[in-house]
């Protein structure tokens, strides 16, 4: 008689106990030190930002001080980090995942709450925003990363509908650390945009996929929102994104496969 096959647990860390990768971001630190590193570098991105009028100056102090207080927790966050064949195919369907519930959050309030703060922007701001996203955003998913193990660690999370309630939670810690620049409803809407990214990275631990579903969705908002009508980068937006992204995951195989051969020998 065969033997039965076990039943394969598609998204552990939602539905069943987390991945070794998952657990590799939320093991190294103490609950005290990975809050106070959180809502301290959350804040001086925020405070110094303000006062210096920069926002690289206030996101990297405030990079810089959560990765001190946290130490060695981004270090970690690095190692873990994996280019796979998936890689791009899966960017793509996260960033597709976020911006639909984006426009569900929208149609249910029936106003776009970023609206005020898009208004005060033009093209020459968001070329310059453009130019800092590489440098801005990974810093918004480390803190997020931290929102995540910290929110973990406090509610130590066992059935499917406590981790629900963990992501669902630090996904709305993080709309809500937007709230000063764009509004208060904006917890509703980004937080509910930045779903699927915590639940990704809770089923496979994998912080690379949403890092570029980030990247591609605030670059897609910059161009097709203040870009020129008659602007390549808004006409061909998608033929060039598709086409960086290739070159970029080619890059990354190579690289990779340099590297596993450099190890064999």
């Amino acid at each position: 008689m065969k033997k039965p096959q076990p039943r394969r647990n598609y998204w552990p860390g939602v539905f069943g106990p987390p991945p070794p990768g998952f657990q590799t971001l939320v093991r190294p630190l103490p609950l005290w030190r990975l809050f106070l590193a959180t809502a301290l570098g959350s804040i001086a991105v925020l405070v110094l930002s303000h006062w210096s009028k920069s926002s690289l100056a206030g996101y990297s102090y405030g990079f810089l001080l959560f990765t001190l207080i946290s130490w060695p927790f981004v270090p970690q966050i690095v190692k873990t980090a994996r280019w796979r064949d998936a890689t791009v195919a899966e960017s793509l369907l996260l960033l597709v995942a976020s911006m639909a519930l984006g426009a569900f959050a929208q149609k249910i309030l029936g106003f776009n709450p970023q609206q005020p703060g898009l208004s005060r922007m033009n093209w020459q701001t968001a070329v310059r925003m453009l130019w800092q996203f590489p440098l801005v955003l990974p810093v918004e998913n480390a803190l997020l990363i931290g929102a995540m193990a910290t929110v973990w660690k406090f509610l130590r999370p066992t059935t499917a509908w406590q981790r629900g309630g963990v992501a669902m939670l630090t996904a709305a810690l993080f709309g809500l650390w937007h709230v000063p620049f764009w509004g208060p409803w904006t917890m509703w809407t980004i937080g509910l945009s930045v779903l699927p990214w915590v639940l990704f990275m809770m089923a496979t631990g994998d912080v690379v996929v949403p890092l570029l579903a980030h990247i591609l969705m605030d670059t897609m908002a910059m161009v097709l929102t203040f870009g020129p009508s008659r602007s390549f980068a808004v006409h061909d937006f998608w033929l060039v994104g598709m086409t960086m992204l290739i070159v970029l995951g080619l890059t990354a195989s190579v690289i990779r496969d340099w590297w596993m051969r450099s190890a064999k020998t």
